[in-house]
């Protein structure tokens, strides 16, 4: 598989990782985008109870495309700053 960014529609998003096996692939991938290529800028591994938080509209995605991987359980959280 290959990796898949995206940007999401909310502005703030608070993802976070309920349950799984704590590994670096298992977790969420942060790109920049130059001209038409992602260019893997950080990673942040899955463990248990972690939260991140970070603008929504940078690309991310998950990094589980790789073979070191598991399966996991995750709470997405999107906020917008328009009441």
């Amino acid at each position: 598989m290959t990796p898949t960014p995206h940007c999401d529609i909310s502005d703030i998003n608070c993802l976070i990782y309920l349950k799984g096996n704590e590994l670096m692939n298992s977790g969420t991938g942060f790109y920049k985008k130059d001209k038409d290529e992602f260019i893997a800028n950080l990673h942040a591994g899955f463990k248990q109870n972690r939260a991140i938080i970070f603008d929504s509209k940078i690309y991310h995605c998950s990094l589980q495309f790789n073979e070191d991987t598991a399966s996991r359980y995750v709470m997405s959280n999107f906020f917008n700053y328009e009441v």
